[in-house]
């Protein structure tokens, strides 16, 4: 499989919607907020994790070019959709047979492991060596979700996987972007 020299427009192009892509699910994974009980609380962690979401996209959109050339596999679009597809798959999969078992309070913590191991196979695709450490964090992330559980009540590991998963996405989306 040979690999190709990415220029530097189609370089900034996916480092810009990488980033922006990081930043848009880490909103979404941030809605742990329902793991807070108290409504200020909620209102207040939400606004703080627009603002943390708007600029971070901001910053991607502005984006300086970064020195790091990427070497990129010749079929990187066929390897990425393959990915992608194989993500969505074991993820709905894996949430309707918690339903059917009646484990719902695992569906976060199970999902950011399956997200996690996905990164790992996009840091090859795109040449993006830190996708390793995020599929690190989200996979450590879905770990003691789960784990918490024994622990603690179900809105509490809800809030610490969405929250632990949105910190790992932010922090790459800001690598990507400030560092390649």
């Amino acid at each position: 499989m040979s690999a190709e020299l990415a220029d530097g427009q189609l370089d900034r192009s996916l480092r810009r919607n990488g980033a922006v892509i990081m930043s848009v699910f880490a909103f979404v994974w941030s809605f742990g907020v329902p793991g807070f009980t108290d409504p200020t609380l909620q209102w207040t962690a939400l606004v703080a994790t627009l603002v943390v979401t708007v600029l971070l996209v901001a910053l991607a959109i502005r984006g300086r070019p970064v020195e790091r050339k990427r070497r990129m596999p010749a079929d990187r679009q066929r390897r990425y959709n393959l990915v992608g597809i194989v993500q969505a798959v074991a993820i709905g999969l894996t949430i309707a047979a918690l339903i059917v078992i009646g484990h719902t309070a695992f569906i976060p913590a199970v999902v950011s492991v399956i997200v996690g191991m996905h990164f790992f196979s996009l840091a090859p695709v795109f040449d993006q060596p830190q996708y390793a450490l995020t599929g690190v964090a989200l996979c450590v992330v879905g770990l003691l979700g789960a784990m918490t559980f024994v622990v603690a009540s179900e809105q509490a590991p809800r809030a610490f996987v969405g929250f632990g998963a949105a910190i790992a996405l932010w922090a790459t989306s800001a690598h990507v972007t400030l560092r390649g």
